[in-house]
């Protein structure tokens, strides 16, 4: 009955009833990790945590240990609301055969967001042999979205050594930091990267203004211009990179051409031409 409100639109609230109830009479309805993880998951739907974390203190009193995916529940829950302490201390809690790779990855994404780089890794770093391409590719983003650029590409680059293809999501984190240190030689290597792994620009926003804020921030307006007018597909994020690429370089009539052909003017467009109402 808990799945089945947990799982149907409109029945938070009798899902959340009949949780108390269970909670009221737990010597006869006892508490399971099938219990704990819908729980959880309606936990993160509602973005309270208090169910959880009273769900928590039951199963902690009641077993004598906790299985693998309800730690990975319980961790999951608890990142996503925000508790980093309580996600952390549950993952260092459990024992060795209870940590799958969802746990640990998702421990590892709150320590990025917390900023806890060294912690993230140190986590990464143990147990290897869980880790997987989403693993991977949460400690490159961490790092990225960190600062720590020079880090994102050797974690990257320790990634395919270990057997791992890079995907979309690696390659937008390598090329944020690619553009961030403005290396086009490393620019040009990961563009011939994408074409030899025949990655879709139109598929991806992300990694098509990508290459194109690299080859911008580099100041290689050819190349930039060359890929940006491959791209079939309305990529907001391309051509404010082409039009602060422009603006860089005095050449406000190419950056103004890029402007208007924006559907929907932005912030950072707007500001290159001292327009903050975008009034044409």
């Amino acid at each position: 009955m808990l799945s089945g409100y947990a799982n149907s639109a409109g029945y938070d609230i009798k899902a959340i009833n009949l949780f108390k109830q269970m909670h009221s009479v737990r010597h006869e309805a006892r508490f399971d990790g099938f219990s704990l993880t819908r729980v959880c998951n309606l936990t993160e739907k509602l973005g309270n945590s208090w169910y959880g974390k009273q769900l928590h203190s039951f199963t902690v009193k009641t077993w004598n240990d906790i299985s693998g995916f309800a730690v990975s529940a319980l961790v999951d829950m608890y990142a996503k609301s925000g508790c980093f302490d309580e996600a952390y201390n549950v993952f260092n809690g459990c024992s060795y055969g209870s940590v799958d790779v969802v746990s640990k990855n998702a421990v590892v994404a709150a320590c990025c967001r917390e900023g806890k780089v060294d912690m993230a890794m140190e986590i990464f770093s143990n147990q290897a042999e869980l880790n997987d391409v989403v693993s991977w590719n949460t400690m490159i983003t961490g790092y990225a979205q960190n600062g720590y650029n020079k880090n994102t590409i050797e974690v990257a680059r320790c990634m395919e050594r270990n057997g791992f293809r890079w995907n979309a999501h690696t390659f937008t984190s390598v090329l944020n930091a690619c553009s961030t240190l403005k290396c086009l030689k490393l620019g040009k290597e990961l563009h011939a990267r994408m074409l030899k792994q025949m990655i879709n620009l139109n598929s991806n926003p992300f990694v098509s203004s990508g290459i194109v804020d690299v080859y911008c921030k580099c100041g290689n307006m050819k190349y930039a211009e060359l890929i940006h007018s491959r791209i079939y597909v309305d990529n907001m994020f391309s051509t404010t990179s082409m039009i602060v690429g422009y603006s860089s370089q005095m050449n406000m009539s190419q950056g103004r051409r890029m402007f208007d052909s924006l559907k929907s003017k932005n912030s950072v467009a707007c500001d290159v031409f001292g327009n903050p109402d975008c009034i044409p």
